[in-house]
């Protein structure tokens, strides 16, 4: 495990890339950005890139620092079991920000499959825009 520090705009990885790490804020804040568009902004104590380690899964996405001074532990898959074994607390914070994670797609997904619903216009129901009012936007 290491800290890093990088500057507003700097890229801490590119959607597509393989990696071996994963990445957990300790100061600042982390944007990721999928094809230009922002996925959610990332703060003190929340974790990203664990996909590499957990599945050897690419980069899903693009990460850019959003503050001058963002620093960030580095865990490489080679020293995760270390790190969550020198400090327990870290196991349950890893997988609350996993619950997050599966909360907001859950979410995500209802929404998706009620826009659906929307679109196929269900006998006798206004259509509702509202998603797609949010869309637009």
């Amino acid at each position: 495990m290491q800290e890093k520090l990088f500057n507003k705009g700097d890229v801490i990885f590119i959607k597509g890339e393989t990696g071996d790490t994963f990445y957990r804020v300790i100061a600042g804040s982390v944007e990721i950005v999928d094809d230009g568009k922002q996925l959610v902004v990332l703060k003190e104590g929340q974790y990203f890139g664990e996909m590499a380690i957990l599945e050897a899964y690419p980069r899903s996405a693009t990460a850019i620092a959003l503050e001058d001074v963002t620093k960030l532990e580095e865990i490489s898959e080679s020293d995760a079991n270390n790190y969550f074994s020198e400090e327990p607390e870290k196991v349950l914070g890893f997988f609350c920000h996993l619950s997050d994670r599966l909360r907001a797609l859950t979410n995500d997904y209802n929404a998706a499959v009620n826009a659906l619903e929307n679109i196929s216009g269900k006998e006798g129901q206004p259509r509702d825009n509202s998603f797609f009012d949010k869309l637009g936007k």
